[in-house]
């Protein structure tokens, strides 16, 4: 091997070079027969040290031969330039976009709101109240016949409503059928449900004797469903279907509270 500061040849057992000084037992240079002074570095790709100009591992940070620092490359410096501004950039764009989501004030789901009457406009033709009955031709009909307040509470149930409420409905199978289901199925209480507050309301478990059930075409289901809601009062119930060709159809049913 070579020592890699003064350039001597030196046997494979030195440690310390006796001309400089310098430690060799971290370095390991060996010297091809047919070219003195120079290191081999196999198959390892390599890159010319900007001072001396010798050939030097692509890893190096620093020449072996003349000890100089090497930094990147031009082209590894834009690669590193241009990988930052990206960064800095979708960084930017998210600060900004969380920001102006956070100046914008908070509007809620409802059907009531006159303040955003122009935003949630239901046609009359899909606004139906109790005992009122939604017909899709064809497909189904569905009838809310009465809403009546329960003080039963589920002890088992993380959620704490202020309000529980029974929802009883008649389904009615006119003709829907699909290759996805056995029958037509609706439950209300997985439907957007939006209380006395604008607040969205939710399905709770409670047992009833009349859960909702896949209907074969021609048939009809009595259900009754458990609703829970967090600010007492009257509310809807916004129902959206695809009907056995696939075209949706929406209806709300507002339930007044007794």
């Amino acid at each position: 091997m070579m020592c890699p500061k003064c350039q001597i040849a030196l046997g494979d057992s030195v440690k310390v070079c006796p001309n400089c000084g310098t430690k060799l037992s971290k370095l390991a240079f060996t010297m091809p027969a047919q070219e003195t002074g120079s290191v081999s570095f196999g198959s390892r790709p390599t890159k010319l040290c900007p001072k001396c100009r010798k050939e030097v591992d692509k890893g190096a940070s620093k020449c072996p031969y003349c000890q100089s620092v090497i930094g990147l490359s031009s082209s590894g410096c834009l690669g590193a330039f241009v990988f930052l501004s990206l960064t800095f950039i979708i960084v930017a764009f998210f600060a900004y976009r969380n920001a102006q989501r956070e100046s914008e004030p908070r509007r809620y789901y409802s059907y009531r709101s006159s303040s955003l009457a122009s935003d949630t406009a239901v046609e009359a033709s899909s606004a139906f109240g109790i005992g009122e009955t939604w017909t899709v031709p064809g497909q189904w009909s569905l009838t809310i016949n009465s809403v009546s307040l329960t003080e039963d509470r589920n002890e088992y149930e993380g959620k704490k409503p202020e309000a529980v409420y029974l929802v009883d409905y008649t389904l009615e199978n006119l003709g829907y059928d699909s290759s996805f289901y056995d029958g037509l199925y609706i439950d209300l209480s997985r439907e957007q449900i939006v209380d006395s507050e604008a607040f969205t309301g939710y399905s709770y478990p409670l047992s009833t004797d009349y859960d909702p059930d896949d209907i074969p075409i021609g048939a009809k289901a009595h259900v009754i469903v458990c609703v829970g809601v967090d600010h007492a009062g009257d509310f809807d119930i916004i129902v959206s279907k695809n009907d056995g060709n696939f075209d949706k159809h929406s209806a709300t049913f507002h339930c007044t509270a007794p």
